[in-house]
């Protein structure tokens, strides 16, 4: 037998048990302790991805109770285990405001996979229209969204809901109208159903758009440390969705606390609820990102909007293969840390557009200056990359606006940059650098900027060029092109066009009455309505004898007296809006040449429009009745204004401005109001003008109207309202030759009518024969009321045809177009005749305008420019304009040496500089509307925010501009409540000095002693005493000068007190002084005895004399008067050598001069004010003041 066979050994695969061992420990393991951390919960867990299901930790601080119950109801809903569901689904949640546009490709998306899926509507503005049958039947309750409101959040909410309805959705995604699906449908499902946490965007934002918009009012419950940002369209597990449904507490933080405009911060709740929220109840459960992908980088409100060209295949396999969020903060400090690490371009490009998107916010100029951003944006610009370049140019365009921010950016070097970016190729580039140049521009760096070859694109934008441009975009240039006339001329653009044309036409009219010199057109409305009626009459002569002419040149066949009478009045008006703009674009409208020629302008324009209603209204009884309907209208908005105003300017007292909703419905009244006047056929030119004329001028209610509706009407509006003018001029319809004939006629009908008509009247005017051509010229301009009257709209119905339309069009513009470019060319040919001549007090009629401008560093000062104000308005028969000018110190620029641009000094913090001049603005404009509603007189505020370097500039130029006679200082000494004089700022005397020297007209220097010196004399119970200290000289005759508008105060005794020098014979010395300065001494005598025989013989003024020897007994007199007057007012110097002036042998001040040193040092000892004043003169080469040292 043989023996039994021996069995191999088994090969046993022992890495193959090892593996499966460890395997089974790990799965085992991850069961029981389920990991906590986002990462992992794309696997695992058993009870879902959350913090909870370890020990909670001990809170901070002790929950309130309504904290308690949502945590508790929260922790709850956690622990319970998800439902289970045979036939788990997704759903589909669009949020949109109508109809879905990609509704055929989500149904493609959807098709063969039913049972799998749900679709929720919630259409916020009207009900969709359905494609597909996935979509039919699926809308839900909706209620109006609006975009960053808590209506976002509500409407979200209200989706949820509903889909929650159905137990069998496991996960819901919010969708846009405008999303698209990435991937098919069955990698979607696995992607959502195969993870365990909720796909919502979630990150820290330390910047002024992320934690900059927490509220404090969310305090306990949220505090700014768990505050989060994200987007809002979210992938959400059913455990979540069920947790914001239970959630109140949170949410009504959220809805009265996160809003737009609050607190002037922008609040989103869409963008802040849900990613604060679940960051503080379960931070572990979410993915911190979207599945929706969204691209920010164009940095704008909204995200980036793809078009059709935009989407191609590798475009489409770049977006699927994206697995990480890019969040894009908007903490300046961290977005300039990466651009100076950051060595990608791209990623350069994208942050210098961020933070040049920042500089269109206010809010964010002081972290932009903190930071050195405009240095980096100045950096950007050397750059050979070209779009850094746009970038940074945007960026220097978008924070030049601040005057602060343009004073660094000069400082800097930054306006050659500037302007070599105007020969960029990139247009984007250009248009930055015309802005940043507009805004860069003062009299400091005028001869710079203002080059030849950036004059002539700056000029473009004047009012003659504006409608210019619109001839060059208009059907006879560039719309000849196809492509470019479908653009600028589709069916639906007309109404677009005529809607902003009429709405400009009526702000702009409620701005001029607004603007207009009341008191200049009360005084000169006889002079200006001879120059426009001459015009109106005689061009209406002339249309009149001409309109057979062109009757039959443009075949008119019927209504033939109307089309006379429309002919009479396009050659009789004259544009106001127009005539206006060009006035101050060529900076006449301080001048009384450009004040009168607005005046008639007015005058001609309301003429013309009252004559055109009455002649409608007498041709129908109804439309008489409805003319009636106008007038009431017009004198009940007038009356209601007045009430109005007097109630907000109490109401809203404690605001630097009224609040926008007053505003807005001052505006919606005066809109309404024109509407219901054009629905009855009238044009409500007339009514905006008395509207906005008849408003009451005091308070911060007009003060805020001229603001926002300046800005508004001078950036926006007027480059619609001429450049749609210009837009429609069509030469292409110029077909024949009797249309070419009637339109040159009638242009020269109406410059030959104007012409004559206005060298007519101005002969009888005895008005200059070069400014009568000027105002022919200005009044020749056409533009407003002319284009009512031949209905400029392009598809309604006209009285003959659009043959004749367009010959009337065409006679407008061209008018408008040909006058704009003489009077321009005429101006600067007259420049040096036109230039402001009244810079000195003593030929200065007191009978005509005085224009004074007083000069304030704070509120302390306003006292002291309050009195004079007063002082000089004692006479109704003398006008005196007055204008108060702020000045704001703008802080130097901070050191940069060894600093980057992130880099901050130890203890650095963000402030806010927002407004330069804070509560001190407020302060002084209270003071000023008091003072204006006490006296009825009108003041003129003006703010100006410059360095001490360069402020005295500004403050010349600002006077120049405004053709100021005298400009009065403060002294950089203020009077305690203790009576002494304490030192301001340094940087106040040097201005003082510095505006002595260059100033554009005579300037005075107040030494206010408010506590015990010269008070305001209107209102006041006593009389105020103010003596004039005649030494002899220029200055001190421009003192005398100065007294003759005071001496007209009836609350005011003026005396002048003369020094005369005793002779003596034995002083050889003194008896070559007074033979050298005969002739000065005899222009001394003359202009006193003018003054005495005006003034003193009248009483308006005493006089007296005092006769001293020299500088000592010149002091002792002095003592003896110090206490019997409130103000002294002496002239500065210019008296050569005189001893009887020498009073000290230093001077403390010498801006002040000898006499004026003297009165304001301690060592006198008075309780009066001194105003000391130095007369304008013209600097030349061999001219002498000998008492001018600085």
């Amino acid at each position: 037998m043989s023996g039994s066979r021996q069995r191999p050994h088994l090969k046993r695969p022992v890495w193959i048990i090892i593996l499966v061992t460890f395997v089974s420990i790990f799965l085992i393991t991850a069961y029981v302790y389920p990991p906590t951390s986002s990462a992992a919960c794309y696997i695992f867990s058993s009870n879902g991805c959350t913090l909870y299901n370890r020990p909670p930790k001990l809170p901070s601080r002790e929950l309130t109770d309504d904290e308690t119950i949502s945590h508790v109801v929260i922790r709850e809903i956690l622990k319970t285990p998800p439902t289970q569901s045979k036939n788990s689904k997704i759903a589909f949640l669009f949020l949109t405001p109508g109809t879905l546009p990609f509704e055929p490709l989500w149904d493609k998306f959807f098709r063969g996979h039913e049972g799998r899926f749900s679709v929720f509507v919630h259409a916020s503005k009207e009900r969709p229209v359905h494609t597909s049958r996935y979509f039919v039947g699926r809308d839900i309750h909706s209620e109006k969204v609006v975009w960053g409101k808590i209506s976002m959040v509500d409407a979200e909410r209200r989706l949820l809901a509903h889909a929650l309805v159905d137990p069998d959705n496991q996960q819901f995604v919010l969708l846009s109208d405008s999303c698209v699906p990435l991937h098919n449908f069955d990698y979607v499902y696995n992607y959502l159903m195969l993870t365990n946490v909720s796909f919502i965007d979630c990150f820290v934002d330390l910047g002024p758009h992320g934690s900059g918009r927490y509220s404090e009012h969310m305090m306990p419950e949220v505090e700014k440390s768990s505050f989060r940002k994200g987007s809002q369209w979210f992938s959400m597990k059913r455990q979540h969705a069920i947790i914001i449904m239970a959630d109140s507490l949170y949410y009504t933080k959220f809805r009265l606390y996160c809003k737009p405009n609050m607190d002037g911060r922008n609040c989103y709740a869409d963008e802040h609820y849900l990613p604060t929220f679940f960051n503080m109840i379960d931070p572990g459960g979410i993915a911190n990102r979207s599945v929706t992908y969204v691209d920010w980088s164009e940095f704008k409100w909204h995200p980036k909007s793809f078009r059709a060209q935009d989407i191609t295949f590798e475009f489409l396999k770049n977006l699927t293969s994206i697995d990480d969020s890019v969040h894009y903060t908007s903490d300046p400090k961290e977005l300039v840390s990466q651009f100076q690490n950051s060595t990608d371009e791209e990623m350069k490009e994208k942050i210098a557009a961020n933070l040049a998107n920042f500089a269109y916010d206010p809010y964010n100029y002081s972290f932009l200056r903190q930071l050195n951003v405009l240095e980096l944006f100045l950096d950007c610009m050397t750059e050979p990359n070209e779009k850094l370049v746009e970038f940074g140019v945007g960026g220097i365009c978008n924070s030049s606006v601040d005057p602060a921010n343009a004073a660094i950016i000069a400082q800097c070097g930054g306006i050659p940059l500037v302007i070599q970016c105007l020969s960029s190729p990139v247009r984007n580039t250009v248009n930055y650098a015309l802005g940043a140049l507009y805004y860069l521009c003062n009299k400091s760096n005028r001869e710079e900027i203002l080059k030849p070859e950036v004059v002539d694109l700056i000029k473009r934008y004047t009012a003659a060029q504006t409608v210019n441009a619109g001839l060059l975009l208009g059907p006879s240039v560039l719309s000849r092109v196809t492509k470019i006339r479908e653009f600028f001329i589709q069916p639906a653009t007309a109404n677009y066009y005529q809607f902003f044309w009429r709405i400009s036409e009526i702000l702009f009219l409620f701005l001029i009455g607004l603007e207009t010199d009341k008191s200049f057109s009360r005084r000169n409305l006889f002079l200006a309505s001879v120059l426009a009626c001459s015009g109106l009459v005689l061009n209406s002569i002339l249309g009149a004898a001409f309109s057979p002419l062109f009757i039959k040149l443009l075949g008119i066949s019927d209504k033939k007296f109307e089309f006379a009478t429309v002919i009479m009045m396009i050659l009789a008006n004259s544009a106001s809006p127009v005539v206006i703009r060009l006035v101050a674009d060529l900076k006449l409208d301080t001048s009384d040449l450009g004040r009168l020629a607005v005046t008639s302008s007015l005058v001609n324009e309301m003429a013309c429009a009252v004559l055109s209603s009455l002649f409608l209204a007498f041709t129908s009884g109804k439309s008489f009745f409805y003319l009636l309907v106008t007038c009431l209208l017009t004198g009940l908005l007038i009356a209601l204004n007045r009430y109005l105003v007097r109630w907000i300017n109490k109401f809203d007292r404690d605001n630097k401005y009224v609040n926008n909703a007053y505003i807005s419905f001052i505006f919606f009244m005066l809109l309404a109001v024109s509407a219901i006047i054009a629905t009855m056929g009238y044009t409500s030119t007339v009514s905006c003008f008395l509207v906005g004329l008849m408003f009451p001028r005091k308070g911060k209610t007009w003060r805020t109207l001229l603001s926002k509706l300046s800005y508004l009407i001078h950036n926006f509006l007027l480059p619609i309202y001429f450049g749609y003018i210009g837009f429609q001029f069509d030469v292409n319809k110029w077909k024949d030759f009797p249309t070419v004939i009637s339109i040159l006629v009638m242009v020269l009908l109406n410059f030959g009518g104007k012409l004559v008509s206005t060298l007519a009247a101005s002969h009888y005017l005895k008005i200059k024969p070069s400014e009568a051509v000027i105002f022919a010229l200005i009044l020749s301009l056409k533009g407003n009321f002319d284009l009512r009257l031949i209905n400029v709209e392009l598809d309604s119905r006209l009285w003959w045809n659009l043959d004749v339309h367009n010959v009337l069009f065409s006679t407008v513009v061209l008018d408008t177009v040909i006058a704009g470019c003489i009077v321009s060319f005429t101006i600067q040919c007259e420049e040096k005749s036109l230039a402001h001549k009244q810079t000195s007090l003593e030929l200065h009629d007191p009978e005509s305008e005085l224009r004074i401008m007083c000069c304030i560093y704070g509120p302390r000062h306003s006292s002291g420019a309050i009195a004079l104000i007063s002082a000089l308005n004692g006479s109704q028969t003398e006008i005196v304009t007055p204008y108060l000018m702020h000045l704001v110190e703008l802080p130097e620029k901070r050191n940069k040496t060894k600093l980057m641009y992130h880099e901050l000094a130890e203890g650095d913090q963000y402030s806010d500089e927002e407004g330069y001049g804070g509560d001190d603005t407020v302060e002084i404009n209270d003071a000023m509307d008091a003072f204006i509603f006490e006296t009825k007189i009108l003041i003129n505020i003006v703010k100006l925010v410059s360095s001490f370097a360069t402020l005295y500039e500004d403050v010349c130029s600002g006077a120049e501009d405004r053709r100021i006679s005298i400009i009065f200082l403060p002294f950089h000494k203020h009077q305690r409540i203790d009576r002494f004089m304490e030192i301001d700022k340094e940087g106040i005397r040097t201005t003082n000095q510095k505006i002595l020297r260059h100033a554009p007209c005579s300037v005075g220097i107040l030494v206010d002693r408010s506590v015990t010196g010269f008070q305001q004399p209107h209102g006041s119970n006593s009389a105020q005493h103010v003596a004039v200290l005649f030494f002899g000289g220029p200055d001190d005759r421009e003192a005398l000068a100065f007294s003759k508008w005071v001496s007209s105060h009836p609350q005011v005794n003026l005396t002048l007190i003369r020094f005369l020098q005793d002779q003596v014979k034995e002083n050889d010395e003194a008896s070559m002084a007074v033979s050298t300065n005969s002739a000065e001494y005899a222009v001394d005598n003359a202009y006193l005895v003018e003054f005495y025989n005006r003034y003193i013989a009248s009483g308006k003024a005493n006089y007296t004399e005092k006769h001293v020897s020299n500088g000592e007994e010149t002091v002792t007199v002095l003592r003896e008067i110090r206490d019997m007057y409130s103000l002294f007012i002496v002239g500065k110097g210019g008296r050569r050598h005189s001893s009887i002036t020498t009073l000290s042998d230093w001077e403390e001040s010498p801006e002040l001069g000898p006499v004026g040193d003297f009165l304001a040092s301690t060592d006198f000892n008075t309780n009066a004010s001194v105003l000391v004043i130095q007369k304008f003169q013209i600097s030349t080469e061999n001219s002498f003041r000998g008492d001018y040292r600085m």
